[in-house]
């Protein structure tokens, strides 16, 4: 199982107002299930903050530097074609978390484990510095906070709950779901106002400490 912790090495005391925290939702798209044999081809994040409509945008394709299964590219559509010549998975990572920004900043994904999985990958492949952010894990925290749906991918949760509309299986568009669904989840759990409140949940995962477990079927079919 995926090793989840309670604020370990956070920068953000745990009564900090989720109000006050920024959150960046991410997403990526790959070659295949696992980051030993498959590549990143896309990599996508909208950073936010709850109660306000504003938000900015990052989003590129990767070159994976190897051809995508045209299996593959019939779930994301994402084309060998599209990914040549694009930025390797080596130049994206830092320009992303270079975006992303300070410590205090907290990233969310459904399924997160099998994201940063992959981003850990690419980081100890090419000896990248590791950031320290916390990871807010959408799914776990929806099996916790929605009740009686029949079943938590992404795309069902979103179109159960009348969140959003539009393209699923492409990083930009499921980065927005991610974003739709967490400030959602917020929004109407009453009792989660405070980091602290939020770390309680066993919901939150550590950029510095994941550890890496067997991947199951939640990628391919609960996240999207």
């Amino acid at each position: 199982m995926i090793q989840l912790d309670s604020n370990r090495l956070s920068p953000l005391a745990c009564n900090t107002s989720l109000a006050d925290i920024e959150f960046v939702s991410f997403d990526i798209e790959t070659t295949g299930l696992s980051p030993f044999g498959a590549k990143i081809v896309e990599l996508s994040g909208v950073k936010f903050k709850l109660g306000n409509s504003n938000f900015s945008e990052f989003s590129t394709l990767v070159d994976p530097e190897c051809s995508i299964p045209a299996q593959v590219t019939a779930i994301h559509g994402i084309t060998n074609k599209m990914v040549a010549g694009q930025p390797t998975i080596a130049e994206v990572i830092p320009k992303f978390f270079n975006w992303v920004g300070s410590d205090n900043i907290v990233m969310a994904a459904h399924n997160a484990g099998f994201d940063i999985s992959f981003i850990k990958f690419a980081i100890a492949k090419y000896q990248l510095a590791v950031p320290n952010h916390q990871v807010i894990d959408t799914l776990s925290l929806a099996r916790q906070s929605l009740q009686e749906v029949p079943n938590y991918k992404l795309s069902t949760l979103v179109e159960l709950l009348g969140l959003s509309s539009g393209e699923h299986h492409r990083a930009l568009a499921d980065s927005h779901h991610v974003r739709s669904l967490l400030m959602h989840m917020l929004n109407v759990t009453e009792e989660l106002k405070t980091w602290g409140h939020l770390t309680s949940q066993n919901c939150v995962l550590h950029l510095l400490s994941h550890r890496k477990s067997p991947l199951s079927n939640d990628r391919a079919h609960s996240s999207t």
